[in-house]
C-alpha cells in the first residue's frame, strides 16, 4: 500500500463531511452568511427535508460580480486576513470552508445583486464545476439554492433521518436564530407551507411569543444585569411557574453567535435548583457579550462550540444574574420589600412603591374577624383557615391564596439549615439515643467511602460492624423537631442522591432538602392559627418563597378576576 495525494474532488468531499453533516448544516451556514451580509429579512424554503432543495433568500448586501467564483474557492473569505484575526472575529463565518463544501456535494444555483448594481448575476455549480455568469434581473440581496444534497455521496445519504426529522431540526435552528436576532425577520416554508415566522420588530418578548407561544411569553422575565464587569448578560428566562421536560428550550449566544454549551445550560439549571421540579428545565434566551479576546470561536468547523478564557468567571456571573432575576419575581400579585431588620415582607404589587414598614407587626396578615387596618401598615393576608388538613387558605388583595402547608414549611426549614451551614454554624442535632442501623452492603460501602462528607454536613456516623452503622446525630438546627424523622429512610435517600448527583458540591443542598422534607409538618396535620401564622410569617422571609426545595409550588393564587369570570361577572 503506497502513500499518495488524493485528487481535488475526493479531498473536497472528505472536507465537506466535517462542515456539512446534514441539511441543517447547509441552512446554518447560509443563514450566517445572510446575517453577515446585514440582511434584515431571511426566508428559507425546504423540499423533502432539505435533501431535494434548500433555498435561502435574503435582502443583504449581495456579492460583487468579480467575487462570485472566488467565494467557492476553499479558504476564500472576506472576514479575516490572517491568523492574528482569530482573537478579533466579529462575524459569524470566517473559515472560508462552507460554500466550497456545500458545492462539492450538491448542485447550486446562486443569484445575487449588490444594492449599487442595476442587475444581478447567476452562476450554476455542479459538484464544484462552474457555469458561465449570467446577467439577470432581481431585487437586491442573494438567493442561494442547493439541490440534490449528497447526490454524489450515497453513503452519506443512507445516514440521513426522515424528511420530517430533518425539517424539524432546521425549524429548531431557525427558531433559535430568530430568538437571538429579534431585529431580523425570519420565515420558514416546508414543502410549500409556512411553518415559522418572526416579524423582526426588535422586541424579544414578542419573538418569544411567536416562537414558543403566548403562554410562555407571559411567563418570561427580562434578565436583570447591572454588574459592572466586562461581561454583559441580556435576554429572558422563565419564571418558576413554567418549565419543560428537556433542555431544547434553552438558547444561548455569545457575541451574537448561536452556541451549544452544556456548561452554560448546567449553570442556568443550577440557578433553578429547588425552584422547579427535578428533571424539569427552564426556558431561556441568553446573550453573553464578552471581550472578543476572551472567547475562542475556532474550535470546530461547525462553529457552534466555543471556549472561554475565563470560563469559571463567566459561569458564576451567569448563574448570579439568573438567580437575581428569579428572586425579584413572584408569579402572582405579590411582591416583596425588605424591612428595617433586613427581612423580606410580602406586599401587593400595586402598593410596593408606597409601602411603609412597621417593625412591630408579627406578619403581613390578620385573623378573622378582620381587624381594622393600621394606617401605617398594609395587611397582606387575612387567614381564612385550613382545609383538608393540608392547605392553608388566606385572602390577599388580589384574590384567594392556597398554601401547601408541607411545601411551605419545607422551604422554611431548608433555608434556615442552609443559611446556618453557609455562615459556618452548626447544622447537627444529636439524637436522644444512639441509633444502630442495618443497611445493605452496597449502601454501606458508598457511605463509608464518603463518611467525611456526611459528617461535615451534620451527620455523626460510625462504623458498627458488618452491615451496621451507628448514628449519633442528624443534620438539623435547634428549634426543629427531629423526633418524627425516619432516620433510615433519610440516610438511604442521602446515599442514593450522592451516587447520582452530577456536581458533588451541590449534594449537601439535596440532602438538606431531604432533611427539611422529613422535619416539616405533613399533609393531614391539623394546625392552629398560631402555627399557620408562624409558617406564613417565616415563609415570606425566605429567599425563594415560591417553591419548596424540591421545586413544587408553595402557594397558588386564585384571583378575584378569575372568580368573577367563572361566575360570569366579567
Amino acid at each position: 500500500m503506497t502513500i499518495k495525494i488524493l485528487n481535488k474532488n475526493t479531498s473536497a468531499k472528505i472536507a465537506a463531511g466535517e462542515v456539512i453533516e446534514r441539511p441543517f448544516s447547509v441552512v446554518k451556514e447560509l443563514i450566517e452568511n445572510s446575517l453577515d451580509a446585514d440582511a434584515k429579512n431571511i426566508s428559507v424554503f425546504l423540499e423533502n427535508g432539505g435533501l431535494k432543495s434548500i433555498r435561502v433568500v435574503d435582502d443583504g448586501i449581495g456579492i460583487e460580480k468579480d467575487e462570485i467564483r472566488l467565494a467557492f474557492e476553499r479558504f476564500a473569505t472576506s472576514k479575516i486576513n490572517n491568523d492574528s484575526d482569530f482573537t478579533d472575529v466579529r462575524t459569524l463565518g470566517f473559515r472560508g470552508e462552507a460554500l466550497p463544501s456545500i458545492a462539492s456535494v450538491s448542485k447550486i444555483n446562486l443569484r445575487t445583486r449588490r444594492n449599487s448594481s442595476l442587475n444581478g448575476w447567476r452562476i450554476l455549480l455542479n459538484s464544484g464545476e462552474y457555469s458561465e455568469l449570467d446577467k439577470i434581473g432581481m431585487p437586491k440581496g442573494t438567493i442561494f439554492e442547493v439541490k440534490d444534497l449528497f447526490y454524489n455521496t450515497p453513503a452519506r445519504l443512507k445516514f440521513m433521518d426522515s424528511a420530517r426529522s430533518e425539517a424539524s431540526k432546521i425549524k429548531s435552528l431557525i427558531s433559535s436564530l430568530a430568538l437571538i436576532n429579534p431585529m431580523i425577520s425570519f420565515e420558514l416554508y416546508i414543502d410549500g407551507n409556512k411553518r415559522l415566522f418572526s416579524n423582526g420588530n426588535g422586541n424579544l418578548l414578542d419573538i418569544v411569543g411567536m416562537i414558543h407561544g403566548k403562554e410562555v411569553q407571559k411567563n418570561m422575565m427580562l434578565l436583570e444585569n447591572d454588574d459592572e464587569s466586562q461581561f454583559k448578560f441580556s435576554g429572558v428566562t422563565s419564571n418558576i411557574s413554567i418549565y419543560r421536560g428537556n433542555r431544547g428550550y434553552m438558547t444561548f449566544c455569545v457575541n451574537g453567535r448561536l452556541v451549544e454549551s452544556q456548561k452554560m445550560k448546567f449553570f442556568v439549571e443550577k440557578s433553578y435548583r429547588t425552584l422547579i421540579p427535578e428533571r424539569r428545565f427552564p426556558i431561556c434566551v441568553i446573550n453573553i457579550q464578552t471581550p472578543l479576546g476572551d472567547v475562542d470561536v475556532n474550535v470546530h468547523p461547525a462553529k457552534t462550540e466555543i471556549r472561554f478564557l475565563r470560563e469559571h468567571l463567566v459561569s458564576s456571573l451567569l448563574s448570579n444574574t439568573v438567580i437575581k432575576t428569579i428572586g425579584n419575581h413572584l408569579p402572582n400579585s405579590l411582591e416583596r420589600v425588605v424591612d428595617n431588620n433586613n427581612k423580606y415582607k410580602f406586599v401587593s404589587s400595586k402598593d410596593k412603591v408606597n409601602y411603609e414598614i412597621k417593625n412591630d407587626t408579627f406578619a403581613n396578615f390578620v385573623n378573622l374577624p378582620l381587624i381594622p387596618q393600621d394606617n401605617n401598615y398594609k395587611n397582606i393576608f387575612r387567614i381564612l383557615g385550613q382545609i383538608g388538613r393540608t392547605f392553608l387558605v388566606a385572602e390577599g388583595e388580589g384574590g384567594l391564596f392556597l398554601i401547601d402547608q408541607h411545601a411551605a414549611h419545607e422551604r422554611v426549614i431548608y433555608d434556615k439549615i442552609l443559611q446556618h451551614y453557609q455562615i459556618g454554624e452548626k447544622v447537627s442535632q444529636p439524637l436522644l439515643e444512639d441509633f444502630v442501623l442495618n443497611i445493605d452492603e452496597l449502601s454501606k460501602s458508598n457511605l463509608i467511602n464518603h463518611l467525611e462528607d456526611f459528617n461535615n454536613y451534620g451527620w455523626v456516623i460510625e462504623d458498627f460492624g458488618h452491615q451496621s452503622i451507628l448514628v449519633r446525630a442528624v443534620p438539623s438546627i435547634n428549634g426543629f423537631d427531629i423526633a418524627s424523622i425516619d432516620i433510615k429512610d433519610l440516610l438511604i435517600n442521602a446515599i442514593d442522591k450522592l451516587s447520582v448527583d452530577r456536581d458533588r458540591k451541590e449534594w449537601h443542598e439535596t440532602m438538606f432538602a431531604l432533611v427539611a422534607c422529613h422535619s416539616s409538618v405533613r399533609a393531614g396535620d391539623k394546625l392552629s392559627n398560631d402555627e399557620i401564622k408562624s409558617i406564613i410569617s417565616q415563609l415570606e422571609s425566605t429567599e425563594f418563597p415560591q417553591t419548596c426545595p424540591h421545586g413544587r409550588p408553595t402557594m397558588i393564587e386564585y384571583t378575584f378576576d378569575e372568580m368573577k369570570k367563572n361566575f360570569l361577572r366579567l
